[in-house]
C-alpha cells in the first residue's frame, strides 16, 4: 500500500524555487532516499478539488521524493 502527497503553491519569488529544490535534494541524499527532478513543458494532470474536476494542462517542474 502506498500514500501519495501532492503539494501545490506559489512562491513569492521565482528565485526561491531553486532553493527549495536544493533543500529537498540535500535531505534526500542525507537520508539515502530516492528522488527524481522533473521538468516538462507540456503535461496534462487530472485532478479533483472540492469534489469537482479541476484538470491542469501546462508546464510542470519539481522533485519527486520516494521515501520507500
Amino acid at each position: 500500500m502506498g500514500v501519495t502527497i501532492h503539494f501545490e503553491g506559489r512562491l513569492k519569488k521565482d528565485k526561491y524555487f531553486d532553493t527549495i529544490i536544493k533543500i529537498a535534494t540535500d535531505f534526500s541524499k542525507k537520508y539515502y532516499i530516492n528522488y527524481l527532478h522533473f521538468e516538462e513543458s507540456s503535461k496534462f494532470l487530472e485532478r479533483v478539488k472540492n469534489e469537482k474536476d479541476w484538470n491542469y494542462e501546462g508546464s510542470t517542474k519539481g522533485i519527486k521524493i520516494e521515501p520507500d
